[in-house]
């Protein structure tokens, strides 16, 4: 029995589609930016209030002892994952520009 070839047709998305899609990526950007933006500033609160708490909470209580230099890492740690998620952010959104370029780019050669 002869076995029938599947040929795949490229599918040429049209004005309305890349237009979207732009408007999509260009969205994207703004919400990374806005999540980058909130993460930082958790970040910046846990560094400067969970070291208190946490002091206030242990030392208050003679029960349970607790290493005064692990409070010490907590604000580290904290500005760690900040800039960490900041620059994860800031990778991703500089692909998301050069995915709009060529998105644009698209969309002016399907105008002409």
């Amino acid at each position: 029995m002869p076995v029938k070839k599947i040929t795949q047709k490229t599918v040429v998305p049209s004005k309305m589609d890349l237009q979207f899609q732009v408007d999509q990526v260009r969205k994207d950007k703004m919400v990374y930016a806005l999540d980058a933006l909130m993460v930082s500033f958790i970040c910046v609160l846990t560094a400067v209030f969970l070291p208190e708490i946490l002091f206030r909470a242990f030392y208050g209580n003679p029960k349970i002892q607790l290493d005064a230099n692990v409070l010490s890492w907590i604000p580290a740690g904290s500005y760690l994952v900040a800039l960490l998620f900041t620059l994860y952010a800031g990778v991703g959104n500089i692909m998301r520009c050069f995915k709009v370029k060529k998105l644009e780019e698209a969309l002016q050669s399907t105008v002409r």
